[in-house]
């Protein structure tokens, strides 16, 4: 049997992919949606119906969580696109043997694709989410040049490469190397504006405000660029007589899904942008959401680096600094108070074996969680051995987290002792790495936590 490249899939990918196939099912769940494919109508659409979309969003589906995962990564932003474009090929297969030839996502999954990509690039590296933009045009960088202006007429190319010869129009290429200005300088802030619509208004209403704004390669396909400055300006006029908002700006919108089907005019660029505007409001508030946590716990962190500094300071002896290893935002509660004190009395009977005294302890709790400090009477490099020892042998051991600072405030490393980096509580590889790549999901750490303490405790 063939060997097929495996992907080991974390918790954030599985999240951010969610929100990819939400709003893959969003854009084609709104209604009236001039000229394209709704659960009422087909659109100006003969090959496909609602139930196409809907399967080829399920094959896709684990691509969305892929993509995110090759952003979260140390690679290059350009290595990082060549793999999501080989991805995206087999995608757009699969997608293909699910609707029969029929080409229900080909543009939107581009769109995600790099979208998702750069999402999980940029929750890799810590950056914010106004970020997001700024690597999807470094992933993408010279897309154009190199994938239009060196066409050669041929009858092997694409529906956007063909517009370019005749038109150099450049279609989805363009949009993303220029980081999809449609959807950040004007569709997200439009749909964010527009919360107070109920889910399908505030859908058709976005959909109409990209409309009038997009280059919508499927239109000029089908048609003209004469006839793309037609329906922009007729998108224009429903916003002006109200959109979603009034009964004569829904009458518009119901007009022009008649006129649309007529005429065979489908807005599928503005479509796919609709997509990727659903899918990035839903990062933001994602990452809203996690950043405000975040913040309170480094602000914890970095209030403990100021008692350790003070008790340094004041005693000037020898500092251990005793915390958890626990992922995720939630790091107090009665099991974890229990799981600390266990540490401190683990740290307490080794001190006393080294008849090693303690001057001052000091106990805390904060966002980080608890916290302990000990100024104790021995050299560090002693005390480091000590607290290494707990570490490497105890069984919870690999949960324990214990700092060692010189009198002079300088921390002792396990590279000072020749001693190996941590190893991860799940799978013993080096912990630092696991937890960069994310490679395993909080729950699961959390439940091996909970099933040592349940054990020891």
């Amino acid at each position: 049997m063939k060997n097929e490249e495996t992907f080991q899939i974390n918790e954030i990918s599985m999240i951010i992919g969610g929100f990819a196939v939400q709003a893959m099912i969003y854009e084609v769940s709104c209604y009236p949606s001039p000229g394209l494919v709704s659960p009422v109508s087909c659109g100006a659409h003969k090959d496909m119906d609602f139930f196409t979309f809907i399967d080829s969003t399920s094959v896709l589906s684990r691509y969305m969580t892929m993509f995110v995962q090759e952003g979260l990564s140390d690679k290059s932003y350009k290595e990082i696109f060549n793999s999501i474009r080989n991805l995206g090929i087999k995608a757009e297969k699969d997608m293909f043997i699910k609707t029969k030839g029929v080409n229900t996502h080909k543009g939107m999954l581009f769109l995600m694709g790099v979208t998702c990509a750069a999402v999980g690039k940029v929750i890799y590296e810590r950056k914010k989410f106004d970020e997001i933009r700024s690597i999807i045009k470094q992933m993408t960088k010279g897309i154009v040049s190199k994938e239009l202006f060196t066409l050669k007429d041929s009858t092997n190319l694409s529906h956007g490469e063909r517009l370019f010869i005749k038109y150099k129009t450049d279609g989805v290429r363009g949009e993303v190397e220029r980081g999809l200005p449609t959807i950040f300088d004007f569709s997200l802030d439009f749909y964010k504006k527009n919360v107070d619509l109920n889910t399908n208004d505030r859908l058709v209403h976005t959909l109409i405000g990209v409309m009038q704004k997009c280059d919508d390669s499927t239109i000029i396909y089908r048609h003209s660029p004469e006839v793309l400055e037609e329906v922009k300006e007729k998108a224009r006029k429903v916003l002006l007589a109200g959109g979603m908002r009034t009964s004569e700006g829904r009458k518009r919108i119901n007009d022009l899904c008649n006129e649309f089907i007529d005429k065979n005019i489908s807005p599928g660029g503005s479509a796919d942008l609709l997509g990727v505007t659903v899918f990035l409001c839903l990062v933001e508030e994602y990452m809203k959401s996690t950043s405000n946590i975040l913040d309170e716990i480094l602000e914890a962190k970095e209030k403990r680096a100021k008692i350790q500094k003070e008790l340094l300071n004041t005693f000037k002896t020898t500092l251990i600094s005793f915390t958890l290893n626990i992922p995720g935002a939630e790091k107090n509660n009665e099991s974890f108070a229990k799981l600390h004190k266990k540490g401190i009395c683990l740290l307490e009977e080794e001190l006393e074996k080294n008849n090693i005294d303690i001057f001052n302890k000091m106990l805390n709790s904060s966002a980080a969680g608890d916290e302990a400090f000990l100024n104790v009477d021995a050299d560090a490099i002693s005390v480091k051995k000590i607290t290494v020892s707990i570490e490497e042998n105890h069984e919870l051991g690999r949960i324990f987290d214990f700092d060692v600072f010189t009198k002079t405030g300088e921390q002792i490393s396990r590279t000072d002792l020749g001693v190996s980096e941590r190893k991860c509580l799940l799978c013993g590889e080096n912990a630092k790495v696991c937890g960069r790549s994310r490679r395993h999901s909080v729950e699961d750490l959390l439940n091996k936590i909970y099933s040592l303490m349940d054990k020891f405790l």
